[in-house]
């Protein structure tokens, strides 16, 4: 229950892909001059989410 007898409204829906491995550490690597790639969070996406975009960031710039 969210809020019992109260009303409300979704603002924000997400959806996406969960990738899970028998390594629990996430890929995090340059795939390619232009791509990378960040999976592998092991539905731990909020929680290393914003580790996981800094480490992709510093690659971009390497």
């Amino acid at each position: 229950m969210i809020a019992p007898q109260q009303q409300y409204t979704i603002e924000y829906q997400w959806q996406g892909i969960m990738t899970f491995g028998k390594n629990k550490l996430p890929i995090v690597q340059k795939i390619s001059e232009r791509q990378l790639i960040g999976a592998r969070l092991n539905g731990m996406g909020i929680a290393m989410g914003s580790k996981v975009a800094d480490d992709l960031s510093k690659l971009m710039i390497e």
